[in-house]
């Protein structure tokens, strides 16, 4: 499943783990990522953690794309692993998503560009 990392629902156990554990590393599967089990229902990571907050910047794998044959593929090879983010950094989000491929500047934009808020409200 890995709509723990970017849905409402879970934020508050998002902060839990950015607070109290460390990622260590994380394969962002997505889709098709398990031959036996076919189409777009069943989206998932893996992940190992720390059972302590430590100041650790983790390795990420995006493997979303592809089959299962591809995604072993560009694991091995290093293929769409990001490594440039710590999990504090998480928090500069709103509701803290797990969006480990956004760039320093992209997430920048959070801390200092005007949000729709105010407007919805």
């Amino acid at each position: 499943m890995q709509s723990w990392m970017f849905l409402s629902s879970f934020e508050l156990f998002r902060e839990w783990l950015i607070n109290n554990k460390a990622f260590i590393t994380m394969a962002h599967l997505g889709a098709r990522a398990f031959g036996q089990i076919s189409g777009e229902i069943v989206q998932t990571t893996a992940w190992v953690m720390f059972n302590s907050n430590i100041n650790y910047v983790p390795t990420f794998f995006r493997l979303v794309d592809g089959d299962e044959t591809k995604k072993i593929q560009n694991l091995n090879l290093r293929i769409n692993n990001y490594s440039t983010i710590r999990q504090l950094d998480f928090k500069e989000i709103p509701g803290s998503p797990i969006a480990y491929w956004l760039d320093d500047n992209t997430r920048a934009c959070f801390n200092t560009k005007k949000t729709l808020e105010p407007v919805q409200n």
